[in-house]
């Protein structure tokens, strides 16, 4: 089919035509039987780290992932030792501190030459002190960050109407979906050690920083008040506001066991509903576990999860790129591409 497409086009550019047909071959050769495509949504390690924690903070083994992520990761490490949030890009400091407890959580030995290069790459960027705070609560899960170093955002902010600020619909759908967990689990504030030590990846000199929240203005006095509030011994108010959360959270569960079809929200709602007491066995955490698995690729490369699948628009771009490439509308690939 591919050698009748665009004839017209044919000598714009040489070797055009050829090309053409072979990117239409191509496209054709992935779609699915069922009429539909999707490619490999990629994403830099922290997915895949994050995913290795989630299993740690939960209790569950990693066994059948262990050898895939470990090779996953340790091949996109930089040759100085870090890794970056894209392909040939600059070391970031929080992919690599994710990406190094993750490899730790794994099994492998500190000491191994790969280790020791990534947190010699960790310090150089002053260490788990200047961390996004995304990574300053993972690692605050593990008790190996201060909860007093991550900002305070009460469960009570549930109760705000629409018309107020800094309610919940006052954010994007896929952050709304992450805060609201996260009300739960920043005011839990859960510990749960690891088998081994991470002050290794604290810069000498930056230990005041680590319980210092680094914000200014407005954001820094309400923070401070919130941590004044939190050390009182009773929060009138709270418990009905995590249920409400609770309540809010599972009925945002998608029906392929997510939440919004991303992995933030859907890693931290995990979270939130088993420290708020829902077992491991319970049909909306094994929903949403094994939902997790189907995101998930392993190849030669190794094994990593993708923080969101694609089939709806991979699937639209590719009719309108087979279109445009002059393939007919009643080929025979179209009808279930339209109808999926």
């Amino acid at each position: 089919m591919a050698d009748t497409l665009q004839r017209e086009h044919a000598g714009v550019i040489p070797g055009s035509r050829a090309a053409v047909s072979a990117a239409v071959d191509h496209l054709l050769e992935r779609q699915d039987a069922r009429g539909w495509w999707s490619g490999e949504l990629e994403t830099n390690v922290t997915m895949t780290s994050e995913h290795v924690l989630l299993l740690a903070f939960l209790g569950l083994p990693h066994d059948d992932i262990r050898d895939g992520a470990i090779r996953h990761l340790l091949g996109c490490q930089r040759e100085d030792g870090s890794w970056g949030l894209y392909h040939d890009a600059p070391a970031d400091l929080s992919t690599t501190i994710e990406a190094y407890v993750a490899l730790r959580v794994l099994g492998l030995d500190g000491a191994r030459p790969e280790l020791s290069q990534a947190r010699r790459a960790i310090l150089e960027q002053g260490g788990v002190a200047h961390a996004r705070v995304f990574t300053k609560i993972w690692l605050a899960l593990f008790g190996a960050y201060p909860w007093e170093g991550v900002p305070s955002m009460p469960p009570e902010l549930v109760w705000l109407p629409p018309r107020v600020p800094l309610n919940l619909y006052d954010f994007a759908c896929w952050a709304r979906g992450t805060i609201a967990p996260l009300l739960i689990v920043i005011s839990r504030r859960p510990c749960r050690p690891l088998p081994f030590s991470l002050a290794e990846l604290v810069l000498p000199g930056t230990e005041w920083r680590l319980r210092r929240v680094e914000a200014s203005g407005p954001f820094a006095w309400a923070d401070h008040l919130q941590k004044q509030y939190e050390r009182l011994r009773i929060h009138p108010g709270r418990s009905a506001a995590r249920r409400r959360l609770v309540k809010w959270i599972r009925a945002r569960q998608e029906a392929d066991g997510s939440w919004g079809g991303i992995q933030p929200p859907w890693v931290y709602s995990l979270i939130a509903l088993h420290l708020e007491g829902m077992p491991l066995d319970h049909e909306v955490m094994r929903r949403g576990l094994t939902g997790l698995d189907r995101f998930a690729v392993e190849d030669d490369g190794g094994w990593r999860l993708q923080a969101c699948m694609s089939p709806v628009w991979d699937t639209a771009l590719a009719i309108l790129a087979l279109r445009r490439a002059g393939m007919p509308a009643h080929a025979s690939s179209a009808p279930a591409s339209l109808r999926h």
